[in-house]
């Protein structure tokens, strides 16, 4: 399971800086539980406008996988770089 949603992560695009959001580094974990996925964000404070977007896309993307039920996405802010600026 934890291969699909890597995956299916990889497809959404940080519109800052055009790479899939785990190459910019701003998913901090991810948990399967059961029928549940919850993916821990850590957003730079200057992307937080892209924060509904970005929530958006992953439960949009994991709540297609069959068998998942509820996603979640805890949103935290960090003074984190992207790697690519």
């Amino acid at each position: 399971m934890m291969g699909k949603v890597k995956n299916l992560l990889k497809e959404i695009t940080d519109p800052m800086s055009g790479y899939s959001i785990l190459e910019v580094g701003i998913i901090e974990k991810v948990i399967t539980k059961g029928r549940d996925i919850v993916v821990r964000v850590n957003l730079p404070k200057y992307s937080h406008a892209l924060k509904d977007y970005i929530v958006g896309e992953i439960k949009n993307k994991l709540i297609a996988l069959p068998g998942i039920h509820n996603v979640m996405v805890q949103v935290s802010a960090k003074a984190l770089k992207y790697p690519f600026v």
